[in-house]
């Protein structure tokens, strides 16, 4: 959904994610599926955000044998110089190897000469149009053309939200959260509002 044209919206949402890239894509599909109402806003269109829109990612694609999973994490940290995280490298490998074939069904993957399904290479205009398909179907509400410009704070410091710039003519969007009680999770409202006359 493009944002520029509108006078004033209203969401709310569990989860809002800023920015539209392969990352931002994945993070609101693993809350959606985790049961929670996520937001994404995009300064551009989620499908065509982010590097891996006009590259061909390599994915980390490691089956969940013990060795080749530690071979694997090894080799990484050798040339890490030091700055690896293995238990994160493990998490990774784990979370790609179970998410990546939830893909079938939006992205065709390519298939070896041995007939085995390449999880791990991808390309990435079509994988980018697949990440937004999947989160379309999750009921991810997606906001293109809507950039973040500033983070909303509650008091004691946490996110609340976020601001966008003005449409043509209007005032501020912003996104906006508030803690509910007995609630851990933050809750999102984007809505329009006028700025004050002396700020325009």
């Amino acid at each position: 959904m493009d944002t520029r044209a509108l006078g004033s919206v209203h969401f709310e949402t569990d989860v809002l994610v800023i920015g539209g890239g392969m990352a931002a894509a994945w993070a609101a599909i693993s809350a959606a599926r985790a049961g929670a109402t996520v937001v994404i806003v995009d300064k551009g269109y989620v499908g065509t955000s982010g590097v891996t829109a006009v590259a061909g990612p390599g994915h980390w694609f490691v089956p969940p044998d013990p060795e080749r999973r530690a071979a694997a994490i090894s080799q990484r940290e050798a040339i890490a110089f030091g700055l690896a995280d293995t238990r994160w490298m493990a998490r990774v490998l784990d979370e790609t190897y179970r998410q990546l074939p939830t893909l079938e069904g939006h992205y065709e993957f390519g298939i070896n000469d041995a007939g085995i399904k390449m999880y791990g290479a991808v390309r990435g205009p079509e994988y980018m149009r697949a990440l937004r398909q999947l989160a379309e179907s999750l009921g991810v509400r997606i906001l293109d053309q809507s950039p973040a410009i500033e983070l909303l704070l509650h008091a004691d410091g946490s996110v609340a939200g976020a601001r966008r710039p003005p449409a043509k003519g209007r005032g501020m969007d912003r996104a906006r959260g508030r803690r509910h009680p007995g609630h851990r999770r933050l809750r999102f409202r984007l809505e329009a509002a006028r700025k004050p006359d002396q700020y325009r």
